[in-house]
This record gives structure tokens, sequence and C-alpha cells, in this order.
């Protein structure tokens, strides 16, 4: 399967869970955030691509400009592209979104770690060997691993300010890996 193809279904199964427009309320920063995209990085995006007439305003994005942040932010520079098992590059295209980059790699490194004693140094970074370690994992095997990722991913979610208001969704959405 082709990488446009593995995105495609990584943001379908990625939206389900992405509302529409809220002013921010009761998020991490207090943000409005439309499509799952926060303010500040349609601002950030808009910086890095004037060209592309993205509305200024995250009330104004459309689902296709989402979808373009989405894949350009969150998807073509990192490493979850190389990910082989569909379920697991969901998932940790899902963190990816949620988190920030170093958080998700430290979460999948530790869950590889319990699954398998893989001897991962927890760097934070989803480099080479550790996307090794993943595609290592085998298919009839891989149920067993999401469940200690989805336990370490709750553990890392707990630690977020805004747990009181959002664990309700977070859980949904992370027991759907």
């Amino acid at each position: 399967m082709n990488n446009d193809k593995n995105f495609e279904i990584a943001f379908e199964n990625l939206i389900k869970f992405e509302g529409g427009y809220t002013n921010g309320q009761n998020q991490i920063k207090d943000e409005p955030t439309n499509i799952g995209i926060t303010q500040n990085t349609l601002d950030k995006y808009n910086r890095k691509f004037p060209n592309k007439n993205f509305p200024q305003n995250v009330r104004d994005l459309k689902i296709a400009q989402a979808k373009k942040i989405y894949q350009k932010e969150y998807w073509d520079n990192t490493k979850i592209p190389e990910i082989i098992n569909d379920r697991i590059r969901n998932a940790i295209f899902d963190m990816n979104v949620m988190s920030p980059p170093k958080t998700v790699a430290a979460t999948v490194q530790k869950a590889l770690n319990i699954y398998m004693n893989a001897g991962l140094l927890i760097d934070s970074i989803m480099g080479v060997k550790t996307t090794g370690v993943i595609n290592s994992i085998p298919d009839n095997d891989v149920a067993d691993f999401m469940n200690i990722l989805k336990n370490e991913r709750m553990s890392s979610l707990h630690q977020m300010t805004n747990w009181a208001t959002a664990k309700n969704g977070w859980t949904t959405r992370t027991m759907s890996y």
C-alpha cells in the first residue's frame, strides 16, 4: 500500500474524533480550534506557506485545508509512514496529532520496552531503531502490543493539565486504537 493511501486511512480514522470550531475554553492553551487544528498551528502553517491562501482565522478553516495541514505537519515529516502495520501506524499518527512528537516517541518507546524488552533508550526520538522495533512485531501479536501502548498512552494523558475536562474524549479516542 502506498503512502498516500495509508495517509487517507489514517486521516479518516483521525477525523472521526476531531470536532468543529471551539473557542478553546478548557483546552491546554485556551486557543481556538477547528477540525483539531489550533489557531497557532494555522498561523505557523500560513507563515511557512503564504501562497496556499489558507484562512487567517481557524474558524474559517475547511476540512480539505485541515487535511493538508495534517499531512504536511503530522505525517510527511515523520517516520510514521514507515510503520508497516496499519493499526499501529494509525494510532501513532493520532497520538502525534494530539501530543508533542517527543512525548509520543517516549510513550511508544516505553511500550516497546515493556512489550518485548526492546532495550530502547527513551530518547523521545521516533527514529530508525524505534520504527524498526515496531516493524518487527508480528501481525498476530499486534493486539497485545496495542494494549500496552494504550496503557502507556493513558498514563501520558493523565499528566496533561486539562485531563479533567478532556478525559472522556481522550479515553474513547485512545481505546479505539
